[in-house]
């Protein structure tokens, strides 16, 4: 699909918005309105031009003041809102109408009508002159110090539109003074100047808010008029001169969105930049515009697009057909969910008064968002894996062909080339030098603390940036040396970490592989979550974190059955799948645990490599390693260490027997999945004594006894029904399938409602 104009559209929109130091408005006009004679003490004009001098002098906006006259009121006052709105009515501009003074309600019709006095004449029918300002193409803020002042709320068409008033429909307001809503308006919109540099419409009327419930509370309200959802109106000090400062620094961000790119999503999201936009941005670049759901409709039912003569969807057969055409069907839903998921916000905000604090929900939209969100992310991915898995096997992409396959247009659209990379790395011996393999000098490295003989990952900073080295200890050869196989592992194991993997691997970036040649081990450096300054393992936190909600664990399954999924497909196994090698990030050591636990990184790449390469065939006779190799893998190997070994470590696959080929599989036994069912170490899954083992058999005896009635009743009979088919090896009598009988369950489990 091609999204460039959409891209230049976009580019654009924010070029003209950003020539001021990161002010989402090209301009902002204020119009203070007051009457020339009014019955109040102080009278409103001395607050109101408190109003004019902080719009004009603190926040720096064009400002007009117009006190309005006690004859042809009406006349004059809408000339002057008319002219006002000829001189900034910009869609890249903002208006401001703040108003002090009578407001009554109009009997009649229930409108708002302004007053000059509590009795008598003059009276304007506002309701009659705000039109002109509802069909602006700004946005426009209203701020009305009166009673009844809630009465102006009405629906628009354009831009965004919204009301700050002291009272609601039928409210009295106090008057000028020490309690008046203007006096509040002023003192926190100055504080917030101070603080921060600035504020939301929504957070002001919160800051008011809290100060009107300890005196008056007569409670002011905030009203939102605008035909999408979209962050409240910012205000923020608005520079006259464009910034010629060049830039600092730069950042790249992804933004992902439910529905496919169109015309109405780019400029949904050009708004959305603009009023959110820190102060420090000075302008945003826009490299491109990704429909990556469109891209991989694309490569499958277009003529030719993936470079094979006719459909590709046509090419392959019907069970792989079938999978594709539900998951594509299953897209387009969840885009409608979506569709109707913005409805239902769009409805919820149309005319609502904020009360409670910014930010905070007052309805289901919010979650139900996230839920269609989260379906949708998850479908799209599920597609993405799906049509990778096919085309890797397609007869049409084996060998050289998946080279060529990887210049192609649209599978580079569709985001197919980061696991066409990966995959040709697996399968060349040669490919390595792309990217080269970057060795860091050991002495760059500054660890947080000393290295003992166990440590296995170590906080580190090189460059002032902190990442985690993950420490891999060999015996030196006579010659100082590691094993020669080690030596020439670790750099295609460091290159291939390097390069970009889909999200659900779930694996950090690597930067680089080091090695202490004194000490005898060598390092793989990778960077770590923004923030984050310490981290834990799945083993310890079953300890740490002795009470863990289900709807983490699901996540957590899911989220690790997923990675090695994805290392299986391009053609790389783990050999490590293991509690100690499963990692979170947290920002504090005194922040809550359980916050990152359902957002695992897989570590532990010591023996990852290739699917082809030869494997040790090193005895272990370590229990704790023990528990999560299959038999074969006992003691001195029998068998060669495969991809089913690594669904072993996590649902623990074993051969039929030792003698037959890969292809006759079985699984007998749970190991990660069961940890995390049960949220303890496997040596302490209730009901079972790892005492006495003495062999496989034996500890697949007793994971079998764990995984019975116990499960179900922690975790659910899904769940267990899960693990329950990896101890049989098969569904009735079929074989398992990875994907259709675990991940896709646990999916499901992961899944909010």
């Amino acid at each position: 699909m091609n999204t460039d104009h959409l891209r230049r559209e976009l580019q654009s929109d924010l070029s003209a918005s950003f020539p001021k130091q990161g002010f989402p408005y090209q301009n902002v006009a204020a119009l203070v309105l007051y009457w020339t004679e009014d019955d109040f003490l102080p009278p409103c004009k001395d607050e109101a031009r408190e109003v004019k001098d902080l719009f004009s002098t603190g926040l720096g906006y064009d400002t007009v003041v117009f006190p309005i006259p006690s004859t042809n009121s009406r006349n004059a006052l809408e000339k002057a809102v008319v002219d006002f709105k000829y001189a900034y009515d910009l869609g890249s501009n903002l208006m401001i109408v703040y108003y002090s003074g009578h407001g009554d309600p109009d009997d009649k019709r229930g409108k708002a009508v302004w007053a000059a006095k509590a009795v008598g004449e003059p009276t304007i029918d506002w309701f009659e002159v705000q039109p002109h300002l509802e069909n602006a193409s700004a946005d426009v803020l209203f701020i009305f110090d009166c009673c009844h002042a809630s009465q102006a709320a009405k629906n628009r068409r354009k831009g965004s539109l919204e009301l700050l008033a002291a009272s609601s429909a039928g409210g009295q307001t106090p008057c000028p003074g020490k309690y008046s809503f203007t006096r509040y308006l002023v003192d926190e919109l100055q504080k917030a100047l101070v603080e921060k540099n600035g504020l939301q419409v929504d957070e002001l009327h919160a800051r008011i808010n809290r100060r009107v419930m300890q005196t008056t509370r007569v409670t002011p309200v905030h009203f939102t008029l605008r035909p999408d959802p979209a962050p409240s109106i910012l205000l923020r000090p608005h520079s006259r001169s464009p910034s010629t400062a060049s830039p600092l620094s730069a950042f790249t961000i992804t933004v992902s969105v439910l529905e496919p790119p169109s015309r109405h999503s780019i400029h949904k999201l050009g708004d959305w930049i603009k009023r959110t936009a820190p102060n420090s941005i000075s302008g945003v670049r826009v490299d491109r515009v990704v429909d990556l759901s469109g891209s991989l409709r694309d490569f499958l039912l277009d003529d030719g697009k993936a470079g094979i003569s006719g459909r590709f969807i046509d090419s392959l057969g019907p069970k792989d057909k079938g999978l594709l055409l539900t998951d594509l069907n299953k897209l387009s839903q969840n885009i409608v969910d979506a569709r109707i998921s913005d409805t239902i916000q769009v409805a919820g905000s149309g005319i609502t008064t904020s009360t409670p604090e910014p930010n905070t929900a007052t309805d289901g939209s919010t979650s139900l968002g996230s839920s269609i969100f989260q379906k949708f992310e998850m479908t799209a991915q599920k597609l993405f894996q799906n049509v990778w898995n096919v085309t890797s096997k397609h007869p049409t992409f084996q060998g050289e062909d998946l080279k060529t396959l990887q210049q192609n247009e649209v599978a580079q659209q569709a985001g197919l080339t980061t696991t066409i990379g990966l995959s040709l790395l697996a399968r060349d011996d040669e490919q390595v030098a792309d990217p080269e393999p970057k060795f860091i000098p050991c002495e760059d490295f500054i660890h947080k603390r000393l290295l003992g003989d166990n440590d296995r990952f170590s906080l580190a900073t090189k460059n002032d940036q902190l990442v985690i080295v993950e420490i891999v200890r060999y015996l030196p050869g006579e010659d100082g040396s590691p094993p020669p196989s080690m030596k020439a592992q670790f750099p295609k194991t460091s290159s291939f970490l390097s390069r970009p993997k889909p999200e659900y691997f779930k694996i950090p970036r690597c930067i680089g592989y080091t090695q202490d040649k004194s000490e005898g081990w060598y390092g793989l450096a990778f960077s770590i979550p923004e923030g984050s300054s310490t981290h834990s393992t799945l083993e310890g936190q079953f300890s740490q974190s002795p009470r863990v909600p289900l709807e983490i664990r699901y996540r957590l399954a899911h989220r690790i059955a997923l990675s090695v999924y994805g290392l299986h497909s391009v053609g790389w196994i783990h050999k490590g799948i293991r509690g100690e090698n499963i990692l979170f990030f947290h920002k504090s050591k005194n922040n809550d645990k359980t916050s990152a636990l359902d957002q695992p990184w897989l570590f532990g790449f010591e023996y990852a490599r290739e699917t082809g390469q030869s494997s040790s065939q090193q005895p272990e006779f370590r229990m704790n390693r023990l528990l999560y190799l299959p038999p074969s893998r006992w003691g001195a190997p029998s068998a060669k260490f495969g991809p089913e070994h690594d669904i072993y470590s996590l649902v623990s696959q074993r051969f039929l027997c030792p003698q037959r080929p890969v292809i006759g599989l079985t699984v007998d036994k749970g190991v990660l999945l069961l940890e995390i069912g049960f949220w303890v170490n496997a040596e302490k899954l209730p009901g079972t004594s790892m005492k006495h083992i003495r062999k496989a058999e034996d500890a697949q005896a007793q994971f079998i006894k764990s995984a019975g009635k116990d499960l179900s009743h922690i975790m659910g009979t899904k769940f267990a029904g899960a693990v329950s088919t990896c101890l049989k090896g098969h569904v009735g009598e079929r074989r398992l399938d990875f994907r259709k009988d675990i991940i896709d369950i646990l999916e499901g489990l992961a899944l909010p409602e």
